[in-house]
């Protein structure tokens, strides 16, 4: 089944959408939602070293991974969002600083999503792991 067909087949159960999710907090809540019956799709990068966890949560029908780079245009296929949950701890380095680009790369990114999630009238938790003081 196509990401795109479960997503439609399960529109009618609470929906999750985890961006970063293949960080170790996201595979622990998805892995939780998907227990509980819930839609869990998450939008990250590919990564091969996270293959086995991928093939691992695509053991529960209801789960969908959405590779970042090119398949942005199946969020737009969402029909229905309950929850929108932005992991921004495993991707930043904390000893090192984060430069000014990149810094306002990330909150365009989570701009998008929060306007997403404001089109979809879901809940946001957002987590991230900035230290304060370079904000």
């Amino acid at each position: 089944m196509t990401a795109l067909e479960k997503i439609k087949k399960y529109k009618s159960f609470p929906s999750t959408l985890i961006i970063n999710g293949l960080s170790s907090l996201g595979i622990q809540v998805a892995k939780t939602l998907l227990e509980q019956k819930g839609l869990v799709i998450i939008l990250d990068k590919y990564q091969r070293e996270k293959k086995l966890v991928i093939e691992e949560l695509s053991s529960f029908e209801s789960f969908v991974f959405i590779d970042i780079d090119g398949n942005e245009e199946l969020l737009n296929k969402i029909e229905h969002l309950d929850y929108l949950i932005y992991l921004e701890n495993d991707s930043l380095d904390k000893e090192e600083d984060l430069s000014p680009n990149e810094f306002l790369k990330k909150i365009n990114y989570l701009n998008k999503f929060l306007e997403f999630a404001i089109k979809k009238s879901a809940k946001v938790l957002l987590t991230t792991s900035l230290k304060a003081h370079q904000i």
